[in-house]
């Protein structure tokens, strides 16, 4: 049996990943955070990794321009510790896997500029 390996590319992402503390009004520690990641070409599935936790990312159905389906994604995780990451580095690392049609797969390490509030 001949598996096939998936190809992977340089992604080239048109503005760094976005993150931010999804706190609402919530009391104590924040445990919540957004992640969006913008893409210069629609995508059929997202993945990234914060600070080793796999997030799958969704595209919405309508949109336009920076905001395009397809090209903007964004999730939500739980985690205390990438909050805290987050909130004392004001910067985290972000690990971006994106497939397109035909299965070609891009990949893309950046720096995600943090901010308060998301979502």
């Amino acid at each position: 049996m001949l598996l096939l390996a998936a190809v992977l590319l340089a992604l080239h992402l048109p503005s760094p990943p976005s993150l931010g503390l999804a706190c609402g009004s919530t009391i104590g520690p924040c445990d919540r955070v957004g992640v969006a990641v913008w893409l210069r070409r629609p995508a059929r599935h997202v993945v990234v990794l914060l600070d080793g936790r796999r997030v799958v990312l969704a595209t919405g159905r309508h949109g336009s321009g920076r905001y395009a389906p397809g090209r903007f994604w964004q999730g939500f995780l739980r985690d205390r510790r990438v909050a805290a990451l987050a909130y004392t580095h004001g910067r985290v690392t972000v690990s971006v896997r994106a497939t397109f049609s035909g299965g070609r797969v891009g990949t893309a390490t950046a720096a995600a500029t943090v901010s308060q509030g998301y979502g």
